[in-house]
């Protein structure tokens, strides 16, 4: 079984029940629904009530920040329904559009102190802003985390590295033959590697101009083999453990996260 470890399914146009099923028959057991906004965060506790095969997240997206009331908010929610979050995210920074950083600084900071006051991992979004966010991780190294769509280098995992940090690859692995992405993924270990469709987007480049959706993730771990030189079941048992471990997911069997 595998696991999508980051979707939106509130954003694809198939309906959720019509995805979960799907996901199920490509063997995709579960899926990590994550939240952007005060407002998604409230929808990924109803989807999860509703679907066993989903998990939610609580969490506000960089761009979606506006005003610092927001984590109060948020706070407010996470706290109430702490026993049914995996995570919260997904959070951090990104400076590719017009973008204040200073309040996005700000709300990711409280983000960060929320996970670790709750005891949840949390799930990391960085575009254009890698001295950024290295700086602010490395205050937080206690913390669980995920580098959700890594697009980064060996040399910013080098500045943050840690056994509790992870990396998690979406179907933009399936276009890289080589280049930096490519070359960091080979060196990290699969013991910290999950996969995600964050769909619907990046479909992988054997559903290229289609929407994508959970049940596709299937191409991301056939590339980390081929990455890795190992076998697809190898990747399918890690990633599957790492995403147990880290979310605590432990209605397919596998152990809780520390």
């Amino acid at each position: 079984m595998f696991v999508d470890t980051h979707a939106h399914l509130d954003l694809c146009t198939p309906a959720p029940d019509v995805l979960v099923d799907a996901a199920l028959d490509a063997n995709v057991g579960h899926i990590v629904q994550v939240a952007t906004c005060v407002a998604s965060s409230r929808l990924a506790l109803e989807l999860a009530n509703k679907f066993p095969q989903v998990s939610p997240t609580a969490g506000i997206h960089p761009l979606s920040v506006s005003d610092f009331s927001q984590v109060e908010e948020l706070a407010r929610l996470a706290n109430t329904h702490r026993s049914k979050l995996v995570a919260l995210g997904e959070m951090g920074l990104d400076y590719k559009y017009e973008h204040d950083p200073a309040q996005q600084k700000r709300v990711f900071l409280k983000q960060l102190e929320l996970a670790q006051s709750l005891g949840l991992p949390a799930i990391i979004h960085h575009r254009y802003a890698e001295e950024d966010m290295a700086q602010i991780l490395n205050q937080f190294t206690q913390l669980p985390v995920v580098l959700h769509c890594f697009s980064s280098d060996q040399a910013f995992l080098d500045q943050v590295y840690r056994e509790n940090l992870f990396i998690s690859l979406t179907g933009m692995i399936t276009y890289s033959k080589k280049g930096k992405v490519v070359r960091a993924v080979r060196d990290f270990p699969l013991s910290q590697i999950m996969i995600e469709t964050d769909c619907p987007y990046l479909s992988p480049k054997a559903f290229k101009g289609q929407e994508n959706q959970p049940a596709f993730v299937l191409e991301v771990a056939k590339r980390i083999a081929e990455i890795k030189g190992c076998s697809l079941d190898t990747v399918r048992e890690a990633s599957t453990q790492n995403a147990g471990r880290f979310f605590g997911l432990t209605d397919f069997g596998l152990p809780p996260s520390d």
